[in-house]
Protein backbone atom coordinates (compact mmCIF):
# COMPACT_ATOMS: atom_id res chain seq x y z
CA UNK A 1 0.00 0.00 0.00
CA UNK A 2 3.15 2.32 0.78
CA UNK A 3 4.25 1.97 -2.45
CA UNK A 4 0.86 2.99 -3.91
CA UNK A 5 0.38 5.62 -1.39
CA UNK A 6 4.21 7.15 -2.74
CA UNK A 7 3.10 6.63 -6.53
CA UNK A 8 5.69 4.05 -7.55
CA UNK A 9 4.51 2.38 -10.51
CA UNK A 10 2.88 -0.90 -10.31
CA UNK A 11 5.40 -2.75 -12.45
CA UNK A 12 8.42 -1.99 -9.94
CA UNK A 13 6.35 -2.19 -7.45
CA UNK A 14 5.79 -5.67 -8.60
CA UNK A 15 8.96 -6.33 -9.58
CA UNK A 16 10.49 -5.24 -6.20
CA UNK A 17 7.66 -7.72 -4.28
CA UNK A 18 8.86 -10.82 -6.65
CA UNK A 19 12.39 -10.08 -6.45
CA UNK A 20 11.58 -10.54 -2.37
CA UNK A 21 9.86 -13.52 -2.74
CA UNK A 22 12.45 -15.01 -4.85
CA UNK A 23 15.38 -14.22 -1.79
CA UNK A 24 12.79 -15.16 0.54
CA UNK A 25 12.33 -18.62 -1.29
CA UNK A 26 16.41 -19.09 -1.36
CA UNK A 27 16.84 -17.97 1.82
CA UNK A 28 14.19 -20.28 3.18
CA UNK A 29 16.06 -23.41 1.45
CA UNK A 30 19.54 -22.64 3.53
CA UNK A 31 20.14 -24.35 6.99
CA UNK A 32 21.22 -20.33 8.27
CA UNK A 33 17.57 -19.19 6.85
CA UNK A 34 15.90 -22.17 7.92
CA UNK A 35 17.24 -21.40 11.50
CA UNK A 36 16.39 -17.53 10.96
CA UNK A 37 13.07 -17.71 10.78
CA UNK A 38 12.05 -20.50 12.52
CA UNK A 39 10.92 -23.21 9.67
CA UNK A 40 11.53 -26.38 8.01
CA UNK A 41 11.15 -25.03 4.50
CA UNK A 42 10.43 -22.70 2.21
CA UNK A 43 7.08 -21.25 1.94
CA UNK A 44 4.71 -23.14 -0.35
CA UNK A 45 4.39 -21.85 -4.32
CA UNK A 46 0.66 -20.57 -3.73
CA UNK A 47 1.33 -18.77 -0.75
CA UNK A 48 3.73 -16.68 -2.48
CA UNK A 49 1.38 -15.96 -5.54
CA UNK A 50 -1.38 -14.94 -2.97
CA UNK A 51 1.22 -12.77 -1.21
CA UNK A 52 2.04 -10.94 -4.37
CA UNK A 53 -2.35 -10.28 -5.06
CA UNK A 54 -2.36 -9.12 -1.82
CA UNK A 55 0.71 -6.92 -2.39
CA UNK A 56 -0.65 -5.88 -5.81
CA UNK A 57 -4.26 -5.23 -4.34
CA UNK A 58 -2.48 -2.58 -1.41
CA UNK A 59 -0.91 -0.96 -4.07
CA UNK A 60 -3.56 -0.45 -6.12
CA UNK A 61 -5.80 0.75 -2.65
CA UNK A 62 -3.03 3.09 -2.04
CA UNK A 63 -3.12 4.88 -5.55
CA UNK A 64 -6.83 5.34 -5.36
CA UNK A 65 -6.68 6.49 -1.93
CA UNK A 66 -4.48 9.32 -3.72
CA UNK A 67 -6.92 10.00 -6.30
CA UNK A 68 -9.37 11.08 -3.59
CA UNK A 69 -7.79 13.49 -2.14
Amino acid sequence: MALGLVNIPLRWSIAAAVAYELVEQYVERSEEGKEFFDTTGPEVIPNAILDLAVFAAGHQLGQMWNRTG
